[in-house]
């Protein structure tokens, strides 16, 4: 057990407890990320400096040869800007099709067979054929392994979320997203994308079978019953995770949901405590 000074009186108490014996401050009232100032849980802003009023923790930090000292942790991170979160989406696709521009162009030269043989005159179609698409997967790795694992950077920040002042924490351990995390966040994005398609396969199998059981002159209506319903279903797939943005209270996507994250502004994020 190590003894920390109460933010309130100044005297010391045990880093476990809750409250200080002496005056009675709680460590885990929602408090003022500004100034500190205490209020009732119902309470979001504070009224003296416009501060975001959050329920709080402590977490002590010890150093050799210095006394440990609190450290103040936010349990519920303020949502980020929706603005933000746009303009560090609009920035991370750019830069991925700045990484995918030379994997464009190989592709390019493999299915123009004219400019390719300009280029590389009458050498052997065969080997160079073969290299170009060995170059292009080489090339189409980059942009792809950038979209998997951007927001497991350093501090947990893409390219485009860094410019932006976001960041991706782990919640659970108040610690910017990691690599394996970026990746989960990715894969459940990628399956809600994927539904449209699954769904489109999965009705493609079915029709003959509807059609064999159809009465005669009702196969044309099940294949337009289906080609119409399968927009509506990819349409409101592809809202599902902007919907949850801007819907929930904290901005966290199922893709935020699976991995245990949050997209948060990087001032509020207590980098003493990575």
């Amino acid at each position: 057990m190590a003894l920390i000074n109460c933010p309130e009186c100044g005297k010391q108490i045990s880093d476990k407890s809750e409250t200080c014996i002496n005056c009675g401050y709680s460590f885990n009232q929602p408090k003022c990320i500004k100034c500190g100032a205490t209020y009732p849980p119902d309470v979001r802003f504070c009224p003296k400096d416009g501060g975001e009023v959050l329920q709080t923790s402590f977490n002590v930090r010890r150093e050799p040869g210095a006394q440990p000292q609190y450290e103040q942790i936010p349990k519920n991170y303020p949502k980020a800007p929706l603005w933000s979160r746009f303009a560090a989406y609009l920035l991370d696709c750019l830069i991925t099709v700045g990484l995918a521009i030379p994997f464009m162009i190989v592709f390019i030269l493999i299915m123009n067979y004219p400019l390719n043989q300009r280029l590389f005159g009458d050498y052997d179609s065969r080997t160079n054929g073969k290299f170009l698409l060995l170059l292009a997967l080489i090339l189409y790795i980059i942009p792809l392994g950038y979209i998997v694992t951007k927001d497991g950077l350093k501090g947990g920040q893409s390219w485009g979320k860094r410019a932006a002042g976001l960041m991706v924490l782990h919640l659970p351990t108040n610690t910017p997203c990691t690599m394996g995390q970026s990746f989960t966040r990715w894969f459940v994005w990628m399956l809600i994308s994927f539904v449209p398609a699954i769904f489109i396969i999965i009705g493609s199998l079915l029709i003959p079978s509807a059609h064999a059981m159809a009465p005669q002159g009702q196969a044309g209506q099940i294949n337009n019953g289906f080609i119409s319903f399968a927009p509506i279903i990819a349409i409101i797939c592809s809202f599902i995770e902007p919907l949850m943005v801007l819907a929930t209270s904290d901005g966290r996507r199922l893709a935020d949901k699976a991995a245990n994250t949050q997209v948060i502004e990087t001032r509020f994020y207590n980098h003493k405590n990575e």
